[in-house]
């Protein structure tokens, strides 16, 4: 019986090896790689990249409240709203800086001379009166002939003609005199402060005998621009024209909203064709951005509002804008895209400037859905393929567990023969 026993054990011992070599064997096979890698995860759409909108902020107000508000609308503009400024800050300041009179400067030291020439003249110095009514005339032929460039032109002629009467030249003072009667013809001189010889001069000459044509050629105005010709402060037409003149002085200009105010004093003889050829230089842009503006200031209505800021921002490369405008004893804030204003003009009442030009943001991209499929995976090796794994560790496995039984069995029997005594 003992012995019965130990092979029992035997047996046992052998079954837990073999049962153990095959859950070795198929742990092994479980954990071979297949050769089938995880696809690559895939990106996510972008959403759509949408350029910002550049938006011209312009103070339409012409005072310096408006530049203050204009200030705080341009520096709400943020990218993260998908608007931005002008990219050249010298455009930006133009459009907000304070509007001065164009002529204002030419004007003051034209006016400075006149008095210089009035007092020479009241101090028989026609020499000097003659010098300083000319640098007035001068400085007045780069203003635009506006009514009160006309008037104090007018006022120099005459002090010249003045000083040509007190300098013995009547001829001189005549040919002044007559063109003081085109710029002013309503001016009447007072015999209380004038002596009878200035006054026969002065009338004598409103009267002018024969004719003269001034040809007048411009070089260097843009095509495209309303280029104006003015004789005497009076509109004559677009270049190149002829116009018929009375003979002696005359004043000639050229103005346009893109060039620089230029003009020339010319003496025309009876029955002459005299040629004139002004130049034309292109105005500073800060000139033509602040003529656009007085433009807009002085617009009547919604149409020409929108007219004037749609020139504006042309001339800055954009098409959008938040403008700044005079309303009653406030402000308003207008906002305008290449179609048009966009709805009516909003009071300001301290409002967040970002909400004021919000609307002019684009609208935010969405990104579209797509279902993502993932890519097939590659053709798997007909010997990393799972159940050809398995099938193999299993047989093996119960091969060596065959054999560890067999060789059992043969313990056993031999322990049975040696006990019926055969083995001896």
């Amino acid at each position: 019986m003992p012995r019965r026993r130990t092979d029992r054990s035997s047996r046992g011992r052998a079954l837990g090896r073999a049962l153990a070599v095959v859950a070795w064997c198929v742990a092994t096979a479980a954990a071979i790689p297949s050769g089938r890698a995880a696809p690559p995860a895939l990106p996510r759409p972008a959403a759509p990249v949408v350029a910002p909108r550049v938006v011209a902020v312009i103070d339409g107000s012409g005072d310096g409240d408006g530049a203050v508000l204009a200030a705080r609308l341009g520096a709400a503009l943020s990218a993260d709203d998908g608007l931005v400024g002008l990219g050249e800050a010298a455009r930006a300041r133009a459009l907000i800086a304070p509007l001065t009179d164009e002529n204002g400067a030419l004007i003051a030291e034209a006016r400075a001379a006149l008095d210089t020439a009035m007092d020479a003249v009241a101090r028989f110095d026609d020499g000097n009166a003659l010098g300083a009514t000319a640098a007035g005339e001068t400085r007045l032929l780069g203003a635009t002939p506006t009514p009160a460039v006309r008037t104090l032109l007018a006022d120099l002629v005459f002090t010249e003609g003045l000083a040509r009467i007190g300098s013995g030249d009547p001829a001189g003072a005549v040919a002044a005199f007559a063109a003081v009667h085109r710029l002013d013809s309503a001016r009447r001189l007072d015999p209380a402060r004038y002596p009878p010889d200035v006054i026969a001069a002065y009338d004598g000459a409103a009267t002018a005998t024969g004719t003269a044509t001034i040809a007048i050629e411009v070089e260097g105005a843009p095509p495209d621009s309303a280029t104006q010709i003015w004789i005497d402060g009076a509109a004559i037409g677009a270049p190149p024209l002829s116009a018929p003149v009375a003979p002696g002085v005359h004043f000639v200009s050229v103005t346009g909203p893109d060039v620089a105010t230029a003009g020339a004093r010319i003496a025309v003889a009876a029955d002459q064709r005299a040629p004139l050829r002004l130049i034309a230089a292109p105005a500073a842009e800060a000139t033509r951005i602040a003529r656009l503006r007085r433009r807009l200031l002085d617009a009547p209505d919604d149409a020409a509002r929108a007219a004037a800021i749609a020139a504006i921002a042309r001339s800055v490369g954009t098409t959008n804008a938040v403008v700044v405008l005079r309303h009653g004893d406030g402000l308003a804030v207008q906002l305008w895209r290449e179609n048009g204003l966009l709805g009516p003009s909003v009071a300001y009442a301290r409002q967040a400037a970002r909400d004021l030009v919000l609307p002019l943001a684009p609208p935010r991209p969405t990104i579209p859905f797509e279902p993502i499929k993932p890519p097939p995976p590659p053709p798997t090796a007909w010997w990393r393929r799972r159940w050809v794994q398995v099938v193999a560790a299993t047989g093996a496995a119960v091969l060596v567990g065959g054999a560890i039984t067999l060789g059992a069995t043969r313990d056993e029997g031999s322990s049975i023969v040696g006990g019926l005594g055969w083995g001896q």
